[in-house]
């Protein structure tokens, strides 16, 4: 309770959501469905959107980069003040792009966070190649090279593959049935790894398909400082459930960015993830990717997809909190 409670007088005091314009039409008709959906709303979830037009991407990518320093209103750059201050360690915002509007306004919408951050946030971004193409950011760690591949790592030491490959159109292809698929664009949460002198990332698990822009924003800026810490207050006997999980679970949660429903969800699943190295939780913006909204028969979100070890999958529909979250991973 302490987390919803904190998630929500932040969200009240702060006023931190939509940057994201909503002047296109296909936000305009996303916000009716979402303001017809009191039904829904009564069940946990909200109704799925339809697929983005690239139009609608192209608009806010393009009304993003005419107004650098714009982005953000002057109370929002204020409360983020406040939670950067709290950091106690830099976090690499990890971009991996593709050709698309939506990488371009990906990279304008992180920048503007990178650059208020007052060196608590740095990222580098990749392309499909797995290789720098830019950095950002004076606490970047100082191994990366524009030019040459990155390394991220996973906790257990393996490597994370950060390449993939574009169709004709330079959108990047992905498998909608594997685990985690590989949809970009995406923002993924790195730390630096203890005991490394060679500045490599280490994935904290948590990430982020699309903009974490609308009613995401909250859950995004919440789950950064959960990776670089303290992180937000969680009673005892929930911290210890979650670290006593010891078999690797991959959770996707497909979300949409006028989901009020969503944002509780996504910050249960990567707070749990901040604590345990053997969860992993990322996010998907389904009106990016309706191949997977396709997939899961996602008619509403959010949309909870728990992957076990040996091929076990549970699909849930539904606003988790923490010790909901914890129930369905089994903790």
């Amino acid at each position: 309770m302490e987390l919803e409670r904190y998630a929500k007088q932040m969200s009240e005091k702060t006023g931190l959501v939509p940057p994201r314009p909503t002047a296109s039409a296909y936000e305009q008709a996303e916000a009716q469905t979402a303001a017809a959906a009191n039904s829904a709303a009564a069940a946990g979830t909200t109704p799925a959107p339809a697929p983005a037009k690239r139009s609608a991407d192209t608009a806010a990518a393009s009304a993003a980069a005419k107004k650098p320093g714009e982005l953000f209103s002057a109370a929002i750059k204020q409360q983020l003040g406040v939670v950067f201050g709290r950091m106690t360690r830099p976090v690499t915002l990890v971009l991996e792009l593709d050709d698309t509007p939506l990488s371009t306004e990906l990279q304008g919408f992180i920048g503007e966070m990178v650059a208020l951050s007052n060196g608590k946030l740095n990222s580098v971004a990749v392309d499909a190649a797995g290789v720098i193409t830019a950095e950002d950011g004076s606490s970047a760690p100082t191994s990366l090279t524009v030019g040459e591949p990155l390394a991220v790592t996973l906790p257990d030491g393996a490597e994370l593959p950060v390449y993939g490959s574009l169709d004709d159109s330079g959108r990047a292809q992905f498998d909608v049935s594997g685990v985690l698929p590989s949809a970009r664009p995406v923002v993924r949460m790195c730390v630096p790894a203890e005991n490394s002198d060679a500045g490599t990332l280490l994935f904290t698990g948590s990430a982020f398909h699309g903009v974490p822009s609308g009613h995401e924003f909250n859950s995004f800026v919440l789950g950064l400082y959960n990776a670089a810490g303290p992180g937000q207050p969680l009673d005892d006997d929930l911290k210890a459930r979650a670290e006593a999980i010891d078999t690797p679970i991959d959770v996707m949660i497909l979300v949409s960015l006028t989901c009020t429903m969503c944002p509780e969800t996504v910050l249960a699943a990567q707070r749990i993830a901040s604590l345990n190295p053997n969860v992993r939780a990322e996010a998907y913006d389904v009106a990016h990717f309706p191949e997977l909204k396709d997939q899961y028969g996602a008619m509403s979100v959010p949309c909870i997809v728990i992957n076990h070890p040996g091929g076990e999958q549970k699909v849930e529909f539904g606003k988790k909190s923490v010790p909901q979250m914890l129930t369905l991973l089994g903790a």
